[in-house]
């Protein structure tokens, strides 16, 4: 599901001095639902060697981007995966030269996640608990404060709502400290968010 923070985690450890230093060459892809192959080897190509070029046949950019990544330890981010087949087609293009060399997938699809599995390690996120959800909400909204008595009832089902979700918990935070001491803003939030998030599982 999204909103859990894999993106975040994700570009926190891509960004780190001590995981930039391990590596020759990195790149980080958003793989779309309508991705085009041509233009996901394109960007990650161009991360790797620095080059503009085009070129306008898979194969070939297939070709030219393992050879560019072979005797190279490299880092290779493909963020927000949701087909197998994405897989099935980048994966060639990463040699594997027993250099301790990475690739890390970041999906919300179990079956993509479970395909991927065969090639490398599988992690899962944990949800939040309502209690964590609570107290996250507690500090983004009134930071070291407490809730005031009149809005622990609302805050509570507040932080229900998001469904263990830090992402969202964090975005409901910053709305409601417009208007963080009114308990009918609270309420009309938590509303909106049983419309919006019922629809999102739906979908």
């Amino acid at each position: 599901m999204g909103g859990q923070g894999k993106t975040t985690i994700a570009r926190k450890v891509y960004d780190k001095d001590m995981i930039v230093s391990r590596f020759d060459v990195q790149a980080w892809c958003i793989i779309s639902q309508s991705y085009n192959l041509i233009e996901l080897l394109q960007d990650i190509f161009s991360q790797v060697t620095g080059s503009k070029d085009n070129w306008d046949k898979e194969d070939i950019l297939s070709d030219k981007l393992r050879k560019n990544l072979i005797g190279k330890r490299y880092l290779i981010v493909l963020d927000d995966m949701w087909d197998c087949m994405a897989w099935d087609d980048l994966s060639l293009c990463f040699p594997d030269g027993g250099n301790r060399s990475r690739v890390v997938v970041t999906t919300r699809l179990d079956k993509v996640g479970e395909h991927v599995k065969c090639f490398t390690d599988l992690n899962f996120l944990p949800f939040l608990t309502p209690d964590e959800s609570c107290k996250l909400l507690q500090k983004k909204v009134f930071q070291k404060e407490d809730y005031p008595p009149e809005l622990q009832d609302v805050s509570l089902a507040v932080a229900e709502k998001c469904k263990g979700l830090p992402l969202v918990i964090i975005l409901v935070a910053g709305i409601i400290k417009r208007n963080k001491m009114e308990a009918s803003w609270w309420h009309e939030v938590k509303d909106a968010l049983v419309e919006y998030l019922d629809h999102e599982s739906v979908e």
